[in-house]
């Protein structure tokens, strides 16, 4: 009985075309469609408004990528910050240093985990190795 409803017909009644469409059914005819040798030839664009719309959209989009990339500091988007809000590699002063070198890994520290970075020329090799961290 659920089957049937859910499908679209009425509980006992296996016409579920019927039941469903009604006289639209019924009434369909192929010949009265337009239908001939496959597919409507008669087509015409029903959505202009909606394509230049879509155009505009999409000129829009190239525009402001263009006007962004040359007027912006697309740079910054992947730069790594210092505990400082200086960009490694980037700002000025700290052009040659574009590693980060997180110092504090303890797990109370985890939400300020980037405040203890510090932008360095290279990545330390060992633990001992403070020439890199010192450089800055």
């Amino acid at each position: 009985m659920l089957q049937q409803l859910y499908e679209g017909g009425q509980a006992g009644n296996n016409d579920r075309i019927n039941d469903k469409y009604g006289e639209e059914a019924n009434n369909f005819s192929v010949s009265n469609s337009g239908i001939r040798d496959g597919l409507v030839n008669d087509r015409g664009c029903t959505d202009i408004a909606c394509l230049i719309v879509f155009m505009a959209f999409i000129a829009s989009l190239g525009y402001l990528t263009y006007y962004g990339n040359s007027n912006g500091h697309v740079s910054r988007l992947i730069a790594s910050l210092d505990g400082d809000k200086k960009f490694c590699g980037d700002d000025e002063g700290y052009k040659s240093h574009k590693y980060l070198y997180l110092t504090n890994f303890e797990p109370s520290n985890m939400l300020s985990l980037f405040d203890s970075g510090v932008c360095v020329n290279s990545c330390p090799s060992s633990s001992t190795d403070q020439a890199a961290v010192d450089s800055c």
